[in-house]
């Protein structure tokens, strides 16, 4: 063992010594807290090698769920880590693990491969294991696997976007049945709050009259067009349904406080008790829209019957879909070119760094005011030099039998056509 131990007090005037130990062995470097479990680790290597991590049924998982052969391997061993929570924090962390299912996951492995092929800047692939996926969280996290291509409604000018398949009264029920096994009292005191007077005298059922009729996916995304200025940048989130007289129903009950309009049989209210200026909710045969700003909430309606177009024909967005599985639970998709783009025109309009213009601005221009902060006070001379180094990147997680898979690539934006 050729080992040493040293002490560093960087210069981000951290309040107190990191402390490692490192030993070379051959071509191997290793890294460790301190030089006895350095030790521990080179002698296991040398003595028992059946008592290596590389005997793990983790690794296991990862040969089969994963990309084996990629460069850099991260095994997060969650059974034993809510061991030592039950051990250390029995009360309030070991009842959780309880009482949520906890104990049925099975480790987290992820691989990662820079560089991939020609095309791909990157890929990452990892999975979870889930023993138990009928209660507690494993029963949150057993979503339904839909196309991987977002509906025509969002629109191919998107710069981000992300869904994910939430059941939502299924996740109330088993926050329900979590809360309940920790502390009946209050459980009983949770379901009591979902039944809510009104002024008629008769009562809301929050879960069976609203959470029942909410259906995923659960969505949003942000889109930027040229020449992005404030007005070129908006926002939406949404929901699907599945009743549209109940939504209607419920946001009767706030007459007087929201403005409404009809556009295209659907009705769109004005937000004008946030001070940001612009703001819509909508609710349409479909979807519920509880935020968004003027232009995506149109667009939106305007395009919601249609079945091709948008982000799912856009060809930088098809030539990273091609990589990942084609039904998938949940996804994230972000274009960092478009956002660059974006940022540069930001830079320059002249907004205060200091104060965000949360009062009397629009979404746009709070857009703008969070998209110039990347790039305040930096001294570069170009930054446009920094375009064509900006990434596309698509994420997306598929439910499986035993768990759920995530699998992810990036590449370089190309270039302009």
């Amino acid at each position: 063992l050729v080992g040493s131990e040293m002490s560093i007090r960087d210069s981000f005037e951290a309040p107190d010594e990191f402390e490692f130990a490192f030993a070379f062995r051959g071509p191997v470097l290793t890294v460790g807290s301190d030089l006895s479990a350095l030790r521990q680790a080179l002698r296991v290597k040398r003595e028992d090698a059946d008592a290596t991590f590389a005997k793990d049924a983790a690794l296991r998982l990862l040969e089969r769920k994963c990309d084996a052969k990629a460069p850099m391997h991260l095994v997060v061993n969650l059974p034993e880590a809510f061991k030592q929570i039950q051990r250390y924090d029995p009360d309030d962390g070991g009842k959780f693990i309880e009482a949520s299912g906890l104990k049925s996951f099975g480790p987290a492995v992820m691989t990662l491969w820079p560089v991939p092929s020609d095309d791909l800047d990157s890929r990452l692939r990892g999975f979870v294991k889930i023993g138990d996926m009928n209660s507690g969280i494993g029963r949150m996290l057993k979503m339904d696997n839909t196309p991987s291509a977002p509906p025509a409604s969002v629109g191919a000018n998107a710069a981000g976007y992300g869904s994910i398949n939430i059941d939502v009264p299924t996740i109330y029920d088993e926050v329900l049945k979590i809360v309940t096994r920790m502390n009946p009292a209050e459980g009983e005191q949770m379901r009591a709050g979902s039944k809510v007077p009104l002024p008629d005298g008769t009562m809301l059922d929050i879960r069976n009259e609203v959470l029942a009729h909410l259906t995923g996916p659960l969505f949003g995304y942000a889109t930027m067009d040229a020449p992005f200025a404030a007005d070129d940048l908006n926002v939406l989130v949404g929901m699907g349904h599945k009743s549209r007289p109940a939504f209607d129903k419920l946001l009767g009950l706030a007459q007087g406080m929201l403005v409404g309009r009809e556009m295209m049989g659907a009705q769109v209210y004005d937000l004008n008790m946030i001070p940001i200026m612009g703001i819509q909710l909508a609710v349409t045969d479909r979807h519920l829209i509880p935020i968004g700003s003027r232009k995506a909430v149109e667009g939106f309606i305007r395009a919601e019957g249609k079945t091709d177009g948008g982000l799912a024909g856009e060809r930088r967005f098809r030539k990273l879909a091609r990589h990942v599985p084609e039904r998938c639970c949940a996804m994230i998709y972000q274009d960092a070119q478009r956002a660059f783009d974006a940022g540069m025109v930001a830079k320059d309009a002249g907004l205060n760094p200091d104060q965000p213009p949360i009062f009397g601005g629009s979404i746009g221009t709070l857009l703008q005011w969070q998209l110039a902060q990347a790039y305040t006070g930096s001294q570069m001379d170009d930054l446009k030099a920094l375009r064509k180094y900006q990434t596309l990147t698509l994420l997306t997680l598929s439910s499986e039998s035993d768990g759920l898979r995530l699998d992810g690539v990036s590449m370089v934006a190309p270039e302009d056509k």
